[in-house]
Order: structure tokens, then C-alpha cells, then sequence
């Protein structure tokens, strides 16, 4: 099943006076990775959020945000002490090189991001926990919903090439096959006109014009562009993630469509080579999408 890394979920669940929202965002990744935003800075939610993500997908950017809202309106402002030592020791510094005002008002610091957080005081991350993994499923459902509708549309739009490319490929051999004569024909006349001066019988010239004409020959490489194809079509009806095979099997389809584009000199092939690795990138960058 093709799966997009992209997409986006939203979940939120209410409990004895305290509301929890969870929203979900995730881009294309090599790998996984996260960035979350919690308001009560408590590590262990945050832990407990990756391992969610991590039993339900396999690859993507994950920019996932934690809202606690208690009724009581009981909060607390929490100072990110570390960064305000920083941040004075920088303004300190410019302060004695530059001659910039020192020390920072409290407004100014109050415009410093992230220095500043505002927090529920009567709502601890172990009573938070339950209610914050209620609203994660819902927003984690959501976005994985999201992501297999992407995926089925990436899906259909990179079977649509890999058709058009098969399509392609088969104008090739046609034109191919239909050029092996001329080209042999064609061969045989550059040798004896080379070689007119020199005395060789027909036989020899015939061997010549063959092995020349061989080394031109792309009927392996079209054997072998159309077993990827097949493979590539195997492939997309497989479950699970796909991503990486499909980006490694477009890697050897362009190599060999490389390969024919080298090795034949006729002029119609090679318009149908650059075709081809058109329709390749365009592929190969919506497989980047998929998990």
C-alpha cells in the first residue's frame, strides 16, 4: 500500500475539567524525526509521543504540538532559565563591545522566543499523560488517513508513467528491430569505402559490418527495462512502505535507459530516451513522498 509522508491530524479529548488538543503534522524525511511543542516541557510526554509515532509509521518529519487548557485557569509562567543566561551573556558582551543598551527591559526579554511558557499548574504530566494519549491517537489517526489518500494519488500518477514509459520502450525495440538492416547495411558501406584501398573479401567485410553493428544492438537493455518494469508494478502492489525500493529501481531503469541512449545512434531512439527520463524524474520525485 503507498503511503504519503505527508499529511495532517487533529485530536482532542476532555476530562474532569481539563481539555488536551494534538496536532499532528508530517512532511517527507529520509529517515523519522520529530519537533514537539509541549507546553508543560515535561520530557516524558515527549518520549511517550515518539514511541507512539514510531509503532505507527516508518519515515517522516513529524512537527507535533500539545495544548493543555484547564477550566480552573490556574497556570503558571515557567522561565527557560538556561536560554535567559545565554541570552544575557550575549547582550552583556555586545553591550561592552558596541555600547547597545544593557540590561534588556522585561518587554524585551518577553519578545525572546520560547523564553517565556505558560503552563497549567494544576495538571501534572502524569495526570496530562492518559488524556494527552486519547487526543495523540485521534490526531495520529487522522494524519495516517490523510497520508493513504495522498499515497493512493501518488500511487496512480507514478503507475500512469511507469504505463506511458512501457509504452515508450516499445517504440524503441520497434524502432530498433526496424533499423537493424540499415544499419548493418550502413556499416558495410563506411568499411569498404575505409578500406578500398586495401584487399578484403566480402566475408570479412560482412564479419566486421556484424560485430559493429552488434556492439550497437540495445535488446538486453530493453530485456532488462522491461523485467524493472515489471518489478516496479509488482512492487506497488505489495503492502508496506515502498519509498526507498521504488527510488533504488528508478536508480537502474535510468541507467539503463542511459545505456540504450548511448549505444544507438539513430535519432528518433534518442528523442524517445530523453521521453523517458522525463517521465523518470517526475517519478522519482513523487516517490520521494511516499513512506
Amino acid at each position: 500500500m503507498a503511503v504519503s509522508m505527508t499529511g495532517y491530524g487533529r485530536g482532542s479529548k476532555e476530562n474532569n475539567g481539563a481539555s488536551v488538543t494534538v496536532e499532528a503534522k508530517s512532511v517527507n524525511h529520509k529517515y523519522i524525526d520529530f519537533n514537539i511543542k509541549n507546553s508543560d516541557r515535561d520530557y516524558r510526554i515527549d518520549d511517550g509521543i515518539r514511541k507512539a509515532v514510531k509503532t505507527r509509521f516508518s519515515r517522516g518529519f513529524f512537527d507535533i504540538s500539545v495544548s493543555i487548557v484547564s477550566e480552573s485557569g490556574s497556570c503558571k509562567v515557567v522561565v527557560n532559565e538556561d536560554l535567559l543566561k545565554g541570552y544575557l551573556a550575549v547582550a552583556a558582551s555586545l553591550a561592552e563591545r558596541y555600547g547597545i543598551k544593557y540590561p534588556p527591559s522585561f518587554g524585551e526579554l518577553f519578545q525572546v522566543k520560547d523564553l517565556f511558557t505558560a503552563q497549567d499548574a494544576e495538571c501534572s504530566a502524569d495526570e496530562a499523560w492518559p488524556l494527552i494519549e486519547e487526543a495523540l491517537g485521534g490526531a495520529l489517526d487522522h494524519l495516517a488517513e490523510m497520508r493513504k489518500i495522498e499515497g493512493s494519488q501518488i500511487l496512480a500518477d507514478i503507475r500512469h508513467r511507469f504505463d506511458v514509459i512501457e509504452s515508450l520502450i516499445k517504440d524503441i525495440s520497434e524502432a530498433s528491430e526496424n533499423s537493424k538492416s540499415e544499419r548493418f547495411a550502413s556499416l558495410k558501406k563506411r568499411i569498404e569505402k575505409l578500406t578500398q584501398d586495401v584487399e578484403l573479401d566480402e566475408s570479412r567485410i560482412a564479419q566486421e559490418a556484424a560485430a559493429l553493428a552488434d556492439r550497437s544492438d540495445i535488446s538486453e537493455e530493453i530485456t532488462r527495462l522491461v523485467s524493472h518494469l515489471k518489478q516496479a508494478s509488482g512492487m506497488m502492489d505489495e503492502e508496506g512502505p515502498m519509498g526507498r525500493k521504488l527510488e533504488f529501481l528508478l536508480q537502474e531503469i535510468n541507467r539503463e535507459t542511459n545505456t540504450v541512449g548511448s549505444k544507438t545512434p539513430l535519432a528518433d531512439i534518442t528523442k524517445i530516451v530523453v521521453d523517458i527520463k522525463s517521465e523518470l524524474e517526475k517519478i522519482r520525485e513523487q516517490a520521494q513522498n511516499l513512506e
